[in-house]
């Protein structure tokens, strides 16, 4: 099994990348995505939310990236962002 060699914060530099041509320009734009995945309406999202709205983003990171990027925004570790 091969591991992945970015870190966390370089998936975050990959992810802000892609939002950017996504056209999030800013905080409101990045939130404005992120009320999108968000499906339940509850103001924050779990891995399946923060996953399929990366997929319907076009963001075109493979799933251990985007576990990955998930656990390096969820601080807490709830299991929500």
């Amino acid at each position: 099994m091969a591991v992945d060699p970015r870190t966390a914060e370089q998936l975050v530099a990959v992810f802000r990348a892609k939002l950017l041509l996504r056209g999030a320009k800013s905080i409101i734009g990045i939130g404005r995505i992120f009320r999108i995945m968000d499906d339940d309406n509850s103001k924050s999202l779990n891995f399946n939310e923060f996953s399929k709205g990366c997929k319907e983003s076009k963001l075109d990171m493979p799933v251990d990236d985007v576990r990955k990027l998930f656990a390096a925004f969820d601080i807490n570790r709830d299991g929500s962002i």
